[in-house]
């Protein structure tokens, strides 16, 4: 009779349940995140139930559908699934739709589906809204529309936190009853949770976008906007609880600008990158009305500042030709609080074609620094970073990381970057560059590395002398 083989000893079969949560949250950070997390779900009840609120957690109908032709089904069965499962809804926490009235969901849901969502927003009240009730009866009978399912979706997501909206392609705007109004389709009491919102669009749009409703939202601690135009009835704006604000692209004038900024008083971030191409015919603040308006409204709060130019041209100094940039103030020592800067550098020293030799980097940087990216640097900021190296420990004691991109090569550029990133070394400072654009060679500016060249062409070997104007030469010809 064989003998029975000994009982295992060692750790347990299973795991916990919080460690497994832990190990299932990183799904989808490096690979696709349905098909695994659908696999994980059918190889057990157990890792069903921990993979479904992860799994439900955020929806976005292109994650599913492979181009935005496609957003039609899986938005239908999504809302489908939620009024069918009603128990599954307090799971999504972040909603993300591309608005475009051109999807039709005919084909998506049958008509028995149609009528259970028909039937959702009776039990919704919203038939008491005649102007949408109207679209969605137009529905039955016309093209169907997606957008007003979105509404329908949006009353169904008790738990909703981040919400991103981008339009696509609209030929009458934003739609009204996507709006949170009072007595509308949507409501305040319809997001009460909601914490961040994106607006974005496609491409710019010119018709602008109401942003006060959404300024309600009682939860909202964080916005984004893309490339559309605001309107703000600023006489009107109340506090607002916002933290953070991010504004890419977007078309936001002063006064409005200021009214907002003047409205947050508990402003920790702000992010402002402007289009170089909309500039010249339109009335957007400036980089330097943003920063003053900053100074003014968010001095002791700010900790996070972003400010770039949105260039399609990177390898051109073509976009930083403002006739008053030379007289712009970048100094950001009055922001008491300012641990993180991104900024081109352009904005403060301007561009090896458009000089300023007046202000230097080390007097604009507040004490407070502790974390520095410059984009688009010329020649003349990489000295003043090399200054900045100098005088690190001295003068900047909290800063802890410096990052550069976007400059000028020479072909004395590696060495003297490596010897910049040895002093920051010492001063324990961590200095990271990177050549992701390389700038056309501009003999324009006649800096302190363009001088030591010309001391060296006046006192070294004519030999040595000769070498590098052929250096030079080759560079200008590249």
């Amino acid at each position: 009779m064989a003998q029975a083989l000994p009982r295992r000893r060692g750790p347990p079969r299973t795991l916990p349940n919080e460690i497994l949560l832990e190990i299932f949250s990183f799904v989808g950070r490096n690979q696709p995140r349905l098909a695994t997390l659908r696999s994980i779900a059918l190889a057990s009840r157990t890792f069903k139930d921990l993979v479904t609120p992860i799994l439900y957690s955020t929806f976005s109908a292109l994650e599913y559908a492979p181009d935005r032709d496609n957003l039609t089904a899986p938005m239908c069965f999504f809302l489908r699934t939620l009024i069918e499962s009603p128990r599954l809804v307090k799971h999504v926490k972040d909603f993300k739709w591309e608005i475009c009235n051109q999807l039709d969901a005919e084909k998506a849901l049958s008509a028995a589906e149609f009528e259970q969502v028909f039937q959702k927003a009776r039990d919704l009240n919203l038939h008491l809204n005649t102007p949408f009730w109207n679209i969605l009866m137009d529905m039955k009978d016309a093209t169907r529309d997606m957008d007003p399912l979105v509404a329908i979706l949006l009353h169904l997501l008790p738990n909703l936190e981040k919400l991103s909206l981008t339009m696509v392609t609209i030929e009458d705007g934003f739609p009204e009853y996507l709006y949170p109004r009072p007595g509308g389709v949507l409501t305040i009491d319809t997001l009460t949770k909601v914490r961040a919102l994106r607006l974005d669009a496609e491409d710019n749009m010119g018709d602008f976008v109401d942003l006060m409703p959404w300024l309600q939202l009682p939860s909202q601690t964080a916005l984004s906007l893309g490339a559309i135009a605001l309107d703000i009835n600023v006489p009107t704006l109340g506090p607002l609880n916002l933290t953070s604000i991010n504004i890419e692209g977007g078309f936001v004038e002063q006064p409005c600008l200021e009214g907002l900024l003047k409205s947050c008083q508990k402003l920790k971030s702000f992010s402002y990158e402007i289009d170089a191409l909309g500039r010249p015919e339109e009335n957007a603040a400036t980089p330097e009305e943003m920063l003053i308006t900053v100074r003014e409204h968010a001095s002791d709060t700010l900790v996070e500042l972003k400010l770039r130019l949105i260039d399609p041209d990177p390898d051109s100094d073509a976009h930083w030709d403002w006739d008053d940039i030379t007289e712009w103030d970048f100094a950001f020592r009055g922001l008491k609080n300012l641990k993180v800067l991104e900024i081109d550098a352009p904005f403060i020293l301007g561009t090896d074609e458009y000089i300023r030799t007046d202000i230097h980097l080390t007097e604009v940087l507040p004490p407070s620094i502790t974390e520095l990216r410059l984009h688009v640097c010329g020649q003349r900021v990489l000295e003043e970073i090399g200054d900045l190296a100098r005088v690190t420990r001295l003068v900047y004691p909290a800063l802890d990381h410096v990052d550069i991109d976007s400059f000028k090569t020479f072909f004395w550029t590696p060495a003297y970057l490596k010897d910049v990133q040895k002093r920051f070394r010492t001063a324990d400072v961590a200095f990271d560059y990177s050549f992701d654009y390389d700038y056309y060679f501009s003999p324009s500016y006649e800096g302190d590395l363009c001088r030591a060249y010309d001391f060296a062409r006046e006192w070294a070997s004519p030999a040595l002398s000769g070498l590098m104007e052929v250096l030079i030469s080759e560079k200008e010809s590249e």
